[in-house]
This record gives structure tokens, C-alpha cells and sequence, in this order.
């Protein structure tokens, strides 16, 4: 705030674009939460430009929109070779992103749509930089959405054909931190040939986690793609000597090579279990030991730069 002034964004569907009007329908019903609107995590709504809810009245003539909260940036535009040792940075955003997730577990929702380009920054360059999570015309019912989540983001579990979990949302925190600090080594990245965006992705994923293999659900679509995507994962490149064609390596190997620090590698290893009835939930990640040590790491790094 600036001389009394507040600065934000009005966001409104594309007309004539039924996606982005039930999006935006959807992201006003969520905003309108008690939980939601008093969570410190989720952007604020200040107001709306018209009624949203009346946005499939085909007959009216101007735009209904959502008044929010301004940020600065998003992860997405954030360079990580200068950011990735920022503790505090990683701390605000771990939190935030669990934190919502925890708020949307309490309405049994789940947000679907956890990504770069919807963790919104203010104030990077100060020992309390602002992390909140916008965007959220993509939260559903938990448990009641299938084929959802970005490619790179998507956890195991949805590409094996199950719905989207809770779970589903602390695998994006984690797996959207690995893409922002190398991107590439999950989702569509690179990919060559014939090869469709999920059989190359679900290969990356059994390069990363050697021992998961699955298995997919009943549908034989999923077999055939999960059958194709282990023969990939095997495949040497036929270019280059001895390499692989899907070029990502086991996850130790990777976070090693990424030079990311020790706490947030440790914190990671526990978010990035394949199978979502192992994996914590947000409220049992914010709790886990390696939360916390990553916390005291950041405070201690805030405190000492004064």
C-alpha cells in the first residue's frame, strides 16, 4: 500500500469461453469460504465487479470479475540459480503451499492446479518475503477429479488413473520445487519421437523412482501406457553411448547435482513417496521433523543476516 492506495488485479473469464467462466465461478465459490478468505496463505479477495454467479446469463453485456490481491511476481519468473540457497524464500513458499492445502483439506477439497505460475511473491529480497497461492478456478471435490494436475505436477497416483487426492497436493509441492530448481526433469520436457506427453512423463517418473512401476488401473489404455513407458524408461539413446533416452536419473542423483540445500533435499524425500497412502498429509508434513529442521534453518539464516 502506497499513499493509501492498495494495488490489485481484476480478474475476468474470456468471453464466450465456457472452461474460463466455470473457472472463474469456481474460483469465486472457494474465495467465498469462511476458512478460505481467513487463510494468511490464499490470495485475498476484496471485492467483485458485478456478480460473478451471474456469468451464465448469456444475455449480459459486460464482465463479471474478481477484485484480488496484487503480488509482485510468481515462481514461475524466478530465477533459481539466484534463489534456490534462499532459505527464507523456500521456507515461505513450502509453508504456504501446505499451509492452503491443509485450509482446502479442511472443506474436503483439493487443489488441483498447484504450479509455478500460481505462488505468488511479494517482497523476495526481504528476510520475510510474501508467499501466497492463487489461481484457484481448478479446486474440486477431494477425491472426485481424474486426469487433473499439470503434467510435471501430477502425481503418481492420478497417472496410474485414480482421482486426486489430498496427498496429490503436497506430490506438486514437491515435484513443482524440483521443476523450478531444473526444469525439464519432469513433465513433456525433451520429449522425441513418437511418444505422447503422459507415456514420456510416467517414464520420467520410473527414472526418478526406480522401484515404482505402478500399476496402473483397470482401464487398458493406462496398462499400454505404463507398459510403453517402462520399455522407455530402459531404452538407450541411439545417438549417444551409453545413455538413456529419457535422460533424468534416480532422485538422489539429481538432488545432488542441483546443489540444493540439505535440509530442503531431506524435507523433499519425504513429500516425494510414490504411494499417496505413505505420503503425508499437509498437517503431518508442517509436523514432521524435517519441516521444522527446515524452519529453524531459515530463521536461523534470517536472524544472522540481521
Amino acid at each position: 500500500m502506497a499513499d493509501g492506495f492498495t494495488s490489485v488485479v481484476v480478474k475476468t473469464a474470456a468471453p464466450g469461453h465456457e472452461a474460463s467462466r466455470d473457472g472463474l465461478i469456481r474460483e469465486y465459490k472457494t474465495l467465498k469460504m469462511q476458512s478460505v478468505a481467513a487463510s494468511k496463505y490464499i490470495r485475498t479477495m476484496y471485492d467483485v465487479v458485478s456478480d460473478p454467479m451471474e456469468l451464465n446469463d448469456e444475455k449480459r453485456n459486460d464482465y463479471p470479475g474478481l477484485v484480488l490481491e496484487w503480488f509482485d511476481t510468481t515462481l514461475q519468473d524466478i530465477p533459481p540459480e539466484r534463489y534456490r540457497h534462499n532459505l527464507a524464500l523456500l521456507h515461505a513458499i513450502i509453508l504456504a503451499v501446505l499451509s492452503s492445502s491443509a485450509t482446502f483439506h479442511s472443506e474436503n477439497l483439493v487443489n488441483t492446479d498447484i504450479k509455478p505460475d500460481n505462488v505468488l511473491i511479494s517482497d523476495i529480497d526481504t528476510n520475510n518475503p510474501i508467499v501466497k497461492i492463487g489461481d484457484l478456478g481448478s479446486v474440486h471435490g477431494d477425491g472426485e477429479i481424474y486426469e487433473c494436475q499439470p503434467f510435471a505436477m501430477r502425481a503418481p497416483e492420478v497417472w496410474r488413473g485414480l482421482a486426486c487426492l489430498h496427498q496429490s497436493e503436497v506430490w506438486a509441492l514437491a515435484a513443482m520445487l524440483l521443476v523450478w530448481m531444473k526444469p525439464g526433469i519432469l513433465g513433456t520436457s525433451a520429449i522425441n519421437g513418437y511418444i505422447t506427453g503422459p507415456i514420456w512423463s510416467i517414464a520420467k517418473l520410473m527414472q526418478l523412482f526406480p522401484r515404482w512401476k505402478g500399476p496402473p488401473s483397470d482401464r487398458d489404455f493406462r496398462r499400454d501406457e505404463f507398459e510403453i513407458a517402462e520399455m522407455l524408461s530402459r531404452e538407450p539413446d541411439s545417438e549417444r553411448q551409453g545413455e538413456k533416452r529419457v535422460k533424468v536419473a534416480t532422485l538422489e542423483e539429481e538432488m545432488q547435482t542441483m546443489r540444493i540445500p540439505v535440509v530442503l533435499r531431506v524435507l523433499l524425500r519425504v513429500l516425494l513417496i510414490p504411494e499417496p497412502e505413505v505420503r503425508p498429509s499437509a498437517s503431518e508434513a508442517l509436523a514432521s521433523k524435517e519441516y521444522l529442521a527446515l524452519r529453524k534453518a531459515a530463521l536461523a539464516r534470517t536472524e544472522a543476516e540481521g
